[in-house]
């Protein structure tokens, strides 16, 4: 029997074989820790240790004792702690897509769309985006040559996490728009983490148009860990 055990921070189970000639007990146990059974008689006892989940955002330890016949050994029992979440946020620069309508407007019409202030945040766990959000400003203007007004008011866009990843330092997120968005978009963050930083791409897509009228932006923007 070796006298230290290192574990996960998830629920575990380790199993000891007690080899003694006499009555053995195992003291010095905290509540995270459960053997069955927690003694013995004298021959090869097999003891089921459960170590329960470590919840905290520490590791932990505990140094529990074998007691046998007046005499004792250690068994130290390591937990690691668990995962924690990590928040990369960016905010900063702008971007402008300008485009034409095939048909109604004539092809010298031009509109031009412009994001500014753009800020991401993704929180990420493990291998999952547990929470996130893009913002930015949106305007929209149109030349002399159109005779439909522009679509986009000053206005400032919201747009929240819908699911997302970071597998081998990917980042694939998805985000759905807040009601109030006008025009409507559909919003794709993805990029490569590397160290503490993500190089993130934000790709801004209207989708509640004609083909013509749907642009998409794709603004870069640099996401750190806070």
């Amino acid at each position: 029997m070796g006298n230290r055990v290192d574990v996960i921070a998830r629920d575990n189970f380790v199993d000891i074989d007690v080899v003694t000639n006499c009555a053995w007990t195992l003291a010095n146990v905290p509540s995270w820790i459960q053997p069955d059974p927690s003694s013995g008689q004298s021959g090869t006892t097999r003891s089921r240790v459960r170590i329960n989940a470590n919840n905290t955002t520490a590791s932990r330890t505990a140094e529990t004792v074998f007691r046998v016949d007046g005499a004792q050994t250690s068994l130290v029992i390591n937990q690691e702690a668990p995962p924690q979440p990590i928040t990369y946020t960016g905010s900063g620069g702008s971007a402008t897509v300008m485009y034409s309508p095939t048909s109604g407007n004539g092809d010298k019409c031009t509109y031009t769309t412009t994001l500014r202030n753009i800020s991401v945040s993704v929180t990420v766990l493990e291998e999952t985006v547990t929470a996130g959000e893009v913002r930015f400003d949106a305007t929209e203007t149109a030349n002399i040559y159109c005779t439909s007004p522009p679509a986009i008011g000053a206005s400032l866009h919201i747009y929240s996490l819908s699911s997302g990843t970071l597998r081998s330092n990917s980042l694939d997120a998805r985000f759905s728009p807040a009601s109030g968005n006008r025009p409507q978009a559909s919003v794709q963050v993805t990029g490569t983490r590397s160290g503490t930083s993500i190089d993130a791409t934000i790709d801004v897509r209207r989708t509640d148009s004609t083909t013509a009228l749907n642009w998409r932006v794709t603004p870069r923007l640099i996401l750190t860990a806070r």
